[in-house]
C-alpha cells in the first residue's frame, strides 16, 4: 500500500474508493497500486475480502448501479413521476459540469465502451441491465405522463419514445465526461423535453 495512506476497515469506504478508482481510470488502466490506494488496504486484503481485480470490477459495476440509480433511475420509476420525472433527471444529467464527479459521466457508459465488455460476459450483462433499466424508467414515466394526461402516445409511441430519451440520457453522460459545458448538455435536454408535446397539442 502506498505510504501515507492511512487503512480502513470500513467496508462501505472501501468499496467507494473502488468504485471511484474504476470511475476515474476504467478497467484497464486501474492498476492493483491504484485499488490499494483507492481501499486503503494492501492487495493481500483486497483479494481475501474483495476477490481479483476483475472481481472488484464486477462488484464496483454493481455499487455504481445503485448509487447512480438512485438519482437518475428511480425519480422515474415512482408511481407519480410522469413528466416531471422526466424533467428532473435530464435536467440533473446537465447539471453534471457543476458536480464534483460530473466529469467522470458514467462508470456502466464507460464500461461499456471498454475490451473487457466485449470479453466477459458478466461485464455486458451488468451493463445490458442498467440500460435496460434506464430505458424501463422513461417508458414507466412516459406511461404515468399519459395516463395523467400530460402527453398523447399510444403504446408503440411510448415505447420508441422510451428508447429515445434513453439515448439521450447516454449522451448526456457520455458528453459530461468528454467535458462539454453545461449550455451545450442543457439545450440537449431542454430539446428532449420539448420534443414530448403536451396532449392538447396533439389533438
Amino acid at each position: 500500500m502506498p505510504a501515507g495512506r492511512p487503512r480502513t476497515h470500513d467496508p462501505d469506504a472501501i468499496r467507494k474508493g473502488i468504485m471511484q478508482c474504476f470511475w476515474q481510470l476504467g478497467f484497464d488502466r486501474a492498476s492493483l497500486p491504484d485499488l490499494e490506494e483507492a481501499a486503503g488496504i494492501n492487495r493481500k486484503q483486497l483479494a481475501r475480502d474483495y476477490g481479483n481485480k476483475r472481481g472488484l470490477y464486477l462488484q464496483a459495476l454493481d455499487d455504481f448501479a445503485v448509487f447512480a440509480g438512485e438519482r437518475f433511475v428511480a425519480p422515474l420509476e415512482q408511481a407519480d413521476g410522469g413528466m416531471a420525472a422526466i424533467r428532473q433527471v435530464l435536467c440533473g444529467l446537465a447539471d453534471l459540469p457543476k458536480s464534483p464527479n460530473g466529469h467522470l459521466g458514467c462508470l456502466i457508459c464507460n464500461a461499456s465502451r471498454e475490451p473487457i465488455a466485449q470479453a466477459d460476459e458478466e461485464v455486458a450483462r451488468r451493463v445490458r441491465s442498467y440500460f435496460d433499466r434506464i430505458e424501463g424508467g422513461y417508458q414507466t414515466a412516459l406511461e404515468r405522463a399519459g395516463t395523467n394526461g400530460e402527453i398523447a402516445l399510444g403504446p408503440d409511441q411510448c415505447h420508441a419514445t422510451a428508447r429515445l430519451l434513453f439515448a439521450v440520457h447516454v449522451a448526456l453522460l457520455v458528453l459530461a465526461r468528454g467535458g462539454t459545458e453545461r449550455p451545450v448538455l442543457k439545450d440537449i435536454a431542454e430539446q428532449a423535453l420539448a420534443s414530448l408535446k403536451p396532449a392538447e397539442a396533439q389533438s
